[in-house]
Parts: C-alpha cells; structure tokens; sequence
C-alpha cells in the first residue's frame, strides 16, 4: 500500500524529449540573441581620422541637442579644424541654445576670453600640469577623444555608463579649473 510502481517508457520517447527541450532553448537562444543585438546597436566604438572627420563630429554632437562638456582642449585646435570653421561652430550651437562648457590647456588665455563672451558658452583652464593634447568630448551618451596628432584622430565612443563617468570627472576638473587672469594689466 505503501509502495509507488514505476514503468520503463520507451527507449525511444527519451529522444522526444530531448527534441522537445532542443526547441525550447532554440527559442531562448533567439530572444537572449535579439536582446544582444539591440543594446550593442546603442553602444559603439569608432576610430576616424583627419580634418573633414573632426568637423563632422563636431556636427553630429550638435544634433544630439545635449549640452557639450570638453576638457583637455588645447589652442591649436582653432587652426587644426581650419580658419572660421569653429566661430560658424558656436554660432549654430548658441542657435540651438546648447550649453558647452571648456576647460583649456594652461597656455589659451586668449582662446578661453574669446569663448567667456560667446552665449551659452562658458571656459576655463587648469596649471600646466594638466595640460594634454587629448581633448575629451562629453555629449549626452557620447564621449569622443580628439587626439591632436597629424592628422588627427577621433576615437568615438557611444555608451551611456562611459559618457557618465567621464561628465563626472568634468565636474570634478571644472571645480579645479579657473578663468586665467592677464597679470601684466594693472588694475
């Protein structure tokens, strides 16, 4: 009464089941697949070189619509993006009413006076000892590495995570930063 009885299926049934449980990964296979490529379509890495390159992502940015963080920027880049292109730059960017804020090298007093004037636009500069020729670029999810080298190169980074951590280092280095002062004017 206390006794359970057990009957041996058919060898072969071990194999339908085998097939069945086959079909059912294969479904959970192409939904971990799908979900894989929808969040790597939204993260990416590219690398792209020369003046055309920089001008266009400078653009790109401005189609986010986000504000534009920059530290490490240096005064060579006026001349590295070509006579006018950046002042038609801000122009459209201050249209669009688009905040950047820029911390220069050390040596761009007259870069940073120039940009101090300009609306929605703001600029500062940390000592010597910090100074790069490694502008990083903070634009909603996107961060871009803009590496002053001839010719230069754009290292473009999209991911959420990323673009966070380094607006927070901004934060920290905007804290540091000064607006410099000309000490050969007398007051």
């Amino acid at each position: 009464e206390k006794r359970k009885l057990f009957v041996a299926m058919e060898p072969c049934k071990i194999k339908d089941y085998l097939k069945q449980k086959e079909k059912e990964i294969d479904v959970i296979v192409d939904e971990l697949t799908n979900y894989s490529n929808q969040k790597n379509m939204d993260e990416t890495v590219s690398l792209t070189r020369g003046q055309f390159a920089a001008r266009e992502m400078l653009y790109d940015l401005l189609n986010k619509g986000s504000d534009i963080n920059v530290f490490g920027a240096t005064r060579e880049a006026k001349i590295m993006f070509g006579e006018g292109f950046l002042e038609e730059y801000h122009k459209k960017r201050a249209r669009r009413k688009i905040w950047m804020k820029h911390i220069y090298n050390a040596d761009a007093k007259s870069r940073i006076d120039f940009l101090n004037k300009l609306k929605y636009t703001s600029a500062r500069a940390l000592s010597k000892k910090y100074d790069s020729h490694v502008a990083s670029i903070i634009c909603g999810d996107t961060v871009v590495l803009l590496i002053f080298s001839n010719p230069v190169s754009i290292i473009t980074i999209n991911n959420k995570e990323i673009a966070d951590t380094y607006n927070r280092y901004f934060e920290l280095l905007w804290a540091k930063a000064v607006i410099p002062v000309d000490k050969t004017k007398k007051n």
